[in-house]
């Protein structure tokens, strides 16, 4: 299953835009509102029709469903009130497959719900709770409805060399992303729950956890 995007969760998303423009050297290229989720984001393109999202809680958002990436929780929030911090990845949804199928790959994903950010459209397969999947080391899935927002966004110049994803619980992981094996830039571990991203471009090598 090929990697869509990164996610990288922050408690102001002003303040972690300028954070994360200075550690990249990039401008970000788009962003906008989840109607619905109480969320906004901002958003890098990489490479591979790859990008990497910023998000945080939109100050005075109307909210009827509960914020994605564990951002309505208070432990994720805790984490992120000493910077910005990657929560998660997302994983495109083979075009193939039926939903179930899909989905029985992330143990806990329920049924996919839909999201809408300006003329952008898609389904997001994401725990009942809206948390993060094994501490965010295993995907949300998505079903993009076209354009893809990659079609939108600048090239910045920015690739994704590695995620390096660390779980006690190695086997579901690998499974998901065994037709891909080799073909995509995540590196699967043991450990104790963590997520390393490795990126290149104007500002060099650069580390995001």
């Amino acid at each position: 299953m090929r990697l869509d995007h990164i996610v990288v969760g922050c408690a102001d998303l002003q303040s972690g835009t300028d954070w994360l423009e200075a550690r990249l050297q990039v401008p970000a290229g788009g962003g906008g509102e989840h109607v619905g989720y109480g969320t906004h984001n901002r958003l890098w393109r990489l490479d591979a029709n790859r990008y990497l999202e910023l998000i945080a809680l939109q100050p005075g958002a109307e909210c009827d469903r509960t914020p994605l990436f564990g951002l309505g929780e208070q432990s994720v929030r805790d984490r992120l009130a000493s910077g910005p911090r990657l929560l998660s990845w997302v994983a495109l949804a083979p075009n193939d497959l039926p939903d179930d199928s899909v989905i029985a790959g992330v143990p806990g994903l329920a049924a996919p719900v839909s999201v809408r950010r300006g003329d952008f459209q898609w389904r997001l397969a994401v725990q009942s709770d809206g948390g993060l999947c094994d501490g965010g080391v295993m995907p949300y899935i998505i079903w993009w409805q076209p354009p893809h927002p990659t079609d939108a966004l600048p090239e910045s110049g920015l690739a994704l060399t590695e995620l390096s994803l660390h779980t006690p619980n190695v086997e579901p992981l690998r499974r998901l992303l065994a037709d891909d094996a080799g073909r995509e830039p995540v590196c699967v571990s043991p450990g104790a729950h963590s997520l390393v991203a490795h990126l290149s471009g104007p500002a060099g090598q650069v580390v995001i956890d």
